[in-house]
């Protein structure tokens, strides 16, 4: 089975100014297949540096809350691998779904 990367993403449409701000997403990718995940957090570009929150008086909470959606995401493609049912895209689909608010 190839592994499936997971990483914060953002600005993916292009949309982020000093003054609009963009949002971070996480992407799942497997073999040319990509999802992604809004996280709910919004960034001016000049706040996002390689990956981090950075220049904002809340950008360690920020960042800590990432850090946790992110590993949350690891730990359930963990726990289906483990199962063997990381295959069903659908599955894994909606046990993702589930830790994201709408």
């Amino acid at each position: 089975m190839k592994p499936i990367y997971v990483k914060l993403i953002f600005d993916r449409k292009k949309k982020a100014s000093p003054r609009k701000k963009g949002a971070v997403e996480i992407r799942l990718s497997q073999e040319r297949r990509t999802l992604y995940f809004a996280t709910g957090i919004r960034v001016l570009s000049h706040q996002w540096h390689d990956g981090q929150v950075v220049n904002r008086f809340d950008a360690i909470d920020i960042q800590r809350t990432l850090d946790t959606m992110v590993r949350h995401v690891r730990q359930i493609i963990n726990d289906l691998m483990e199962e063997g049912d990381c295959t069903n895209r659908k599955r894994t689909s909606c046990q993702l779904i589930s830790l994201f608010p709408l």
